[in-house]
């Protein structure tokens, strides 16, 4: 089957090669070419406004505790986008970022769980032919953290994506 994919868009979760390693990786679009990136205080601004978040939703607590260390879930809206991101309080590494402007055939790249994710912040710009595609599901989910039998987190298998 071979799908045709227009022009990636803000929001959007992607699977990529790593500029730094490589790796295939994937993570959510937050900067396109031409826009000007920055966090402060853990809040997203793009082209100078911050994005906007609210509550999470009624399928995501608002606070996640997992080995003894708590999450705060949020919506985020980016473009048509609304999704949940993770903030981890106690982990104060990268609260504030930026301004940075996006190069013209790069992206710039953020993992939903923004205090434990390794993204462009750290490794920089995603160039345009380093995008594979579009992730449309979960077909599978893990959690690296518990033993094999519990691992598999079953409510996310098969969880789409708009």
């Amino acid at each position: 089957i071979i799908t045709i994919w227009g022009e990636p868009e803000r929001g959007e979760i992607v699977v990529f090669s790593s500029p730094a390693d490589g790796t295939r990786l994937i993570k959510r679009i937050i900067g396109l070419p031409g826009d000007s990136l920055e966090i402060r205080d853990n809040k997203l601004l793009i082209n100078g406004k911050f994005i906007e978040y609210s509550p999470a939703n009624k399928d995501y607590p608002v606070t996640i505790w997992k080995n003894g260390i708590h999450r705060d879930v949020f919506d985020e809206l980016l473009g048509s986008h609304r999704h949940p991101i993770a903030l981890t309080p106690a982990n104060t590494l990268i609260e504030n970022f930026g301004p940075v402007k996006v190069p013209d055939k790069h992206y710039f790249m953020m993992g939903d769980n923004r205090h434990n994710s390794a993204d462009s912040r750290f490794w920089g710009f995603v160039p345009e032919d380093h995008i594979v595609g579009q992730v449309k599901f979960i077909w599978f989910s893990t959690d690296k953290d518990r033993d094999l039998f519990h691992a598999i987190r079953w409510n996310r298998l098969f969880t789409y994506f708009d």
